[in-house]
């Protein structure tokens, strides 16, 4: 039986939902490995998995520099991020 409650309103509040939480989550996962490289000191990282667009600008905000890398059909791209 179909749920008369899935109405389009509901999907984009649920859908919105999700999305900031994966946002939240990408871009602590980027920020904790940023806070990991300070220690050792380096000045630059790479990321290894693709950022969302609002990540990426973020980041920019918060004066990184993001330059994005296009891998092998093995790696995938990844970004070189520098402070």
């Amino acid at each position: 039986m179909i749920k008369p409650e899935i109405t389009a309103k509901w999907a984009n509040t649920e859908a919105t939902i999700i999305l900031n939480k994966n946002l939240s989550d990408e871009l602590e996962d980027v920020l904790k490995q940023i806070h990991d490289n300070v220690k050792k000191p380096t000045y630059s990282m790479n990321y290894y998995s693709s950022l969302h667009d609002k990540n990426v600008e973020e980041l920019i905000n918060r004066g990184f520099s993001l330059e994005k890398k296009t891998g092998n059909q093995f790696d995938g791209e990844y970004y070189i991020i520098k402070w």
